[in-house]
């Protein structure tokens, strides 16, 4: 199904995306920001099928590697440069400096998240890259050949991959 994206994107939420990531960067063995970014894209689609929204209102792109919630790659790549006081982005791995202040994660999301450390924490980065690029949203958007290095991935596209996408496009619409 093709979908045009006339939709307004989510409302990042950045204190909301720290939290979640903290709690994915706790529970893996050796984080990346390649190996958050994927947990994050099959978490939100999870979540969006759910419930109607992503996390933490992620807007995503399509970037060599796959589908990028750009909010938290941005996020991840600014504590890189400038650090901060909830988590240290190395060269390879993202260590947390703080607890998960739980109280800023819903059990809803919780739930979302411990299923996607279930289904694709132990998978490792490649195979994780290799089923991105069979996501139907990340194909449509990008644009192999093109001096661009990243193009939109709008949340209808990604909607219309999920099984009952017909009511979640129109929830997603305004239309339900």
């Amino acid at each position: 199904m093709m979908v045009t994206d006339d939709l307004k994107r989510f409302a990042f939420q950045r204190e909301e995306a720290i939290e979640l990531i903290l709690y994915l960067a706790w529970r893996l063995k050796e984080p990346t920001v390649m190996q958050i970014c994927k947990l994050m894209y099959f978490a939100d689609k999870q979540h969006l099928n759910f419930w109607g929204q992503f996390l933490c209102g992620n807007d995503y792109v399509a970037m060599e590697h796959g589908p990028v919630p750009i909010d938290i790659y941005e996020l991840l790549d600014e504590t890189r440069q400038a650090g901060n006081d909830d988590f240290e982005v190395g060269e390879r791995v993202i260590r947390p400096l703080r607890a998960v202040d739980m109280k800023k994660i819903s059990e809803a999301a919780q739930q979302t998240l411990d299923w996607v450390l279930r289904e694709y924490g132990e998978v490792p980065i490649g195979k994780l890259r290799d089923i991105s690029h069979e996501e139907t949203a990340w194909k449509n958007a990008w644009k192999p050949g093109s001096s661009r290095k990243r193009f939109d991935m709008p949340i209808l596209s990604i909607a219309a991959m999920l099984p009952d996408s017909e009511s979640l496009i129109a929830h997603l619409q305004g239309n339900d």
